[in-house]
This record gives C-alpha cells, structure tokens and sequence, in this order.
C-alpha cells in the first residue's frame, strides 16, 4: 500500500492567497480615516503635554515661559533658548479656520499671558481636534 502525502497543492494555496488578497483589497481603504484620527488625537495629546510642560517649566524656574509656534510645529522657549521643538504628526496641520496665535506665554505663576485661547489641528479627513489654555486658570484641556 502506499502511504498518502500530507499537505496542500499549489492549486489550493494560491486560491486561499487570492481570497486574502480580494479581502485585504475591500479591507484596507477602510483603515485610512481610522489612521487619520490616530494621528491627529496623538498630535492633540502631545500639544497638550507640551502645553502644560511650558506652564510648569514656567513655575519651577519662576521665569516666563513661551510657545512659538510655525507652520511645522512649535518650540518651548524659556530666556529665549530652546528648550524644545516639536513638528506637528504627519497628515496633521493647524486649522485654517482657527488660526494658530504666533506664540502662547506662561508668566512665572503658571497662568497665561492672555485670555482664553484655543489651538486647533485638522487631519487630512477633515476632522477638527484641539486645546484650550484657560487665561485665568492656565488649565490646559483638549476639546474635540
């Protein structure tokens, strides 16, 4: 008798090969708006941090704080070094319709040298996310 061999044809491999390539066809159109708001809430979120890390960079060093911001992204300046720079997440950018301030200043108590102001980011899909620094607080909180 003979012994039968265990396995799969060349046939049936490349059938299953095409059924994963037709699925992956309808599936992976659908990640790009899945994509788009990762990015931008990763951007919000690192704004944020940025934001409350100048504010309180601000307090420890009871000296002015600054956010300088670009069309690329941002710097935290303190005596007008450079402490950091920050480039905005790829497929995000700043919302035209809010336009970005030039810059934000943290006095040496924490609280913003101005009144409320809003920063906003837009994905590539059009969704809007962004942060508010409260002027009387210097809480800073994201708002979507």
């Amino acid at each position: 008798m003979k012994q039968s061999e265990r396995g799969f044809t060349l046939l049936e491999l490349m059938l299953v090969i095409g059924i994963i390539a037709v699925i992956l066809a309808f599936a992976i159109p659908n990640f790009r708006p899945a994509l788009d708001d990762a990015r931008l809430e990763q951007a919000v979120q690192q704004l944020e941090a940025d934001l409350m890390y100048a504010r309180q960079l601000a307090r420890t060093e009871q000296t002015a704080s600054e956010v300088v911001f670009s069309s690329a992204g941002y710097e935290i300046k303190i005596n007008n070094s450079v402490i950091k720079t920050q480039t905005l997440a790829s497929g995000t950018q700043w919302d035209p319709v809010d336009p970005v301030p030039s810059s934000l200043s943290f006095n040496s108590d924490g609280s913003p040298g101005a009144n409320d102001v809003a920063i906003w980011l837009k994905a590539a899909d059009g969704t809007r996310a962004g942060v508010t620094v409260y002027g009387k607080t210097g809480r800073v909180e994201v708002v979507y």
